[in-house]
Order: C-alpha cells, then sequence, then structure tokens
C-alpha cells in the first residue's frame, strides 16, 4: 500500500491540528494559564510532551530534584508525605 504526500498531509494534518486544539482547549481550563492568550498557550503546548504512566509509579521522591512540571490531564495521583515527630 502506498500514499501519496498530499493525502498523507491532509490526512495526519488535521489529527495533528485536532491534537493541538485539543491541548490549547485543555490548558484554558487550567487557572495557571487560563489568563494567557492563544499565542502564549501555542506557544506552551508545543513544549509539552503527553506521558502515560503505570499505577503505582512513582513520580517524586523526598530529596530528588524536580526537572519536570506535570499537568494531570486523566487520572489520578497520590502525593504522600510522612511527617515524623520528634518530642
Amino acid at each position: 500500500m502506498v500514499i501519496d504526500k498530499a493525502a498523507y498531509d491532509r490526512i495526519f494534518g488535521e489529527i495533528y491540528y485536532q491534537k493541538y486544539i485539543a491541548k490549547i482547549e485543555f490548558l484554558k481550563q487550567i487557572n495557571l494559564f487560563s489568563s494567557w492568550n492563544t499565542k502564549k498557550l501555542s506557544e506552551m503546548s508545543y513544549l509539552l510532551e503527553e506521558k502515560t504512566f503505570k499505577k503505582g509509579t512513582v513520580l517524586y521522591k523526598k530529596g530528588d530534584k524536580s526537572n519536570f512540571f506535570y499537568i494531570v490531564r486523566e487520572g489520578e495521583v497520590r502525593v504522600i508525605h510522612n511527617i515524623s515527630k520528634n518530642f
């Protein structure tokens, strides 16, 4: 099977455009980005990478250096912080 470049661009261009629009709409719903204009949201959307994690995956541990900023689009995140009292 073969698909010519024009058909590829038409089909996949539309798919990528729909994903782009979905990212922009998602970002608009987040308070942190709600006041941003479309240009800024567009720039931000190109920096975002979607990742999927298995249940139970540890993203950070106490003392880890943070190299990423996560925005949860779907699912749940559990934050556990143990506090010990020394009397």
